[in-house]
């Protein structure tokens, strides 16, 4: 239902091999501004499950995307919620 009704998605993948060689935090980084390079639509913020997001997302075109951490955030915004059931069901299926 999500995937067929969202304006865009992306998902990220690590390859376990990547996880044992560095920082899971800045790889987990690495992985979500990936994902944000990957979407079509036009977005103005980026809301973040979690405490922090750095470094901060710069798009292609150059343009710094103001991004707001929210503790819970599952809980608080639909979209992150969306999201992640995409992430935890594309994960259930690998």
């Amino acid at each position: 239902f999500i995937k067929e009704n969202a304006l865009d998605w992306a998902i990220g993948w690590v390859d376990p091999q990547e996880m044992t060689q560095g920082n899971l935090f800045k790889l987990e980084m690495k992985r979500i501004h990936d994902c944000l390079d990957e979407l079509k639509a036009p977005f103005d913020i980026i809301i973040m499950d979690g405490k922090s997001f750095d470094p901060a997302y710069v798009n292609k075109e150059g343009k710094q995307i103001e991004h707001k951490c929210v503790v819970k955030a599952e809980s608080k915004c639909l979209a992150v919620a969306c999201a992640s059931i995409l992430a935890k069901s594309t994960k259930d299926q690998y």
